[in-house]
């Protein structure tokens, strides 16, 4: 199918060099005044003004943006959204000063989330995540990465990672897997560290690349967590089964991952909360990109986030993301974290939109397929129910998302 859209008061493209933005590349949201994209069978063909739509285009439906922004896409590369059930007993929990060892203690955590998949029906759990891929949807978010980790066994690993596949046909946001089976600890290993690592490393991997189940694969390197030595084993056997890479580093602490994740040149970096400036400068000058999740600084409330501004300075390419997840952050709202990303990691709104663009596109390996409206790319973009970028992040919490047009094809509403 062909689709034009017309009238596009403002239209922001992030069009240029097909690279991950930094320094003042990601202050050029490559604006178009009174724009126009034409697709044809789901890519884009033409980007540009609108008195200029090329003539003797097939007979296509129009869409009329009626002056309002347009945008590309939103990509959400951070999310662990396959799950099942709730863990709002914690959130009450930590609301009345319960700290994360005490609802440990619990029965809470990850672990609370691995029993309640493992108990759930396939169907049950492919219904309640495509609700949350809706949602994601109806606030601009065309492409996501979805992680496994809540299995925390070769099992249930592999049946996360092929319901995630599943849901490829539910809903029209692009999929992207991600396995993490090094999630955590689970409490049947709580003694035998070094046995569940192995069976990570020597199980999962293998199993999940075999059946080609996920592009990456992640770990949580963290105090806690899993330790670098750890992280190194599983992220270099995931790297000799053809895997790219990402990591969780320096969430909590100052613990190393960055500096790891930069030696193995992972494609992403994220949280980086604790991370210093020399962990940040390698990170560069391997070539990744730096995600910030400061919707799970909010849900911990935290008054800490990712130095935002310090990746910018040193030009460093920063990705947003939910992290959408049922421990510290329930929120589909991708556009919310752009506006937590200026107003607590100190990112500027150009760099922040950038940073669920184009950046994010880079950050899962699809810079040449999403996160920009350039020809060539898919036909994924955004018309919001505003006329100045900036809206996004003003005004904050609401669905500003009018029309979602995804592949080509009208999404949402």
């Amino acid at each position: 199918m062909n689709v034009v859209v017309r009238h596009a008061g403002v239209l922001v493209t992030c069009a240029g060099d097909w690279r991950p933005r930094a320094g003042a590349a990601a202050h050029d949201l490559g604006i178009v005044t009174d724009g126009a994209v034409v697709m044809e069978r789901g890519r884009i063909v033409w980007v540009g003004r609108d008195t200029d739509v090329p003539a003797g285009l097939p007979d296509s439906p129009e869409v009329d943006a009626a002056r309002r922004l347009v945008t590309p896409g939103l990509v959400d590369c951070h999310t662990h959204a396959l799950f099942a059930g709730s863990r709002a007993g914690e959130f009450a929990m930590r609301v009345c000063g319960s700290t994360y060892e005490e609802i440990m203690a619990q029965g809470g955590g990850i672990s609370a989330s691995a029993r309640m998949l493992r108990e759930a029906p396939d169907a049950d759990i492919l219904e309640q995540t495509a609700g949350r891929l809706w949602r994601m949807l109806r606030f601009g978010t065309t492409t996501c990465e979805i992680k496994s980790g809540y299995g925390l066994s070769t099992e249930q690993e592999v049946r996360s990672l092929r319901l995630i596949q599943q849901l490829r046909s539910r809903v029209p946001i692009r999929v992207v897997p991600t396995f993490l089976g090094a999630h955590a600890i689970p409490p049947e290993w709580r003694y035998d560290r070094e046995g569940f690592v192995r069976q990570v490393t020597e199980e999962m991997i293998p199993q999940v690349a075999r059946e080609e189940l996920a592009r990456f694969c992640d770990v949580f390197c963290e105090h806690g967590a899993f330790s670098v030595e750890e992280s190194r084993r599983i992220l270099e056997t995931a790297r000799a089964h053809g895997m790219d890479l990402k990591i969780h580093a320096d969430e909590l602490a100052s613990s190393g991952g960055t500096r790891l994740g930069a030696e193995l040149g992972v494609c992403s970096a994220d949280h980086l909360l604790c991370a210093t400036r020399g962990d940040l400068e390698a990170l560069r000058d391997s070539g990744a990109i730096a995600v910030m999740l400061p919707g799970t600084c909010l849900g911990l409330a935290k008054t800490r986030y990712a130095p935002g501004r310090l990746m910018a300075e040193i030009g460093l390419p920063v990705a947003v993301a939910s992290d959408l997840n049922p421990g510290n952050c329930y929120c589909e709202n991708l556009p919310l974290m752009v506006t937590l990303a200026c107003l607590y990691g100190g990112l500027s709104l150009e760099q922040a939109l950038v940073g669920v663009t184009i950046n994010a596109a880079h950050a899962l390996r699809l810079g040449d397929e999403v996160g920009s409206l350039e020809p060539g790319k898919r036909g994924d973009l955004v018309i919001w129910e505003c006329d100045d970028y900036r809206d996004i992040a003003y005004h904050f919490g609401v669905q500003l998302a009018s029309i979602v047009i995804a592949g080509g094809v009208v999404a949402a509403p």
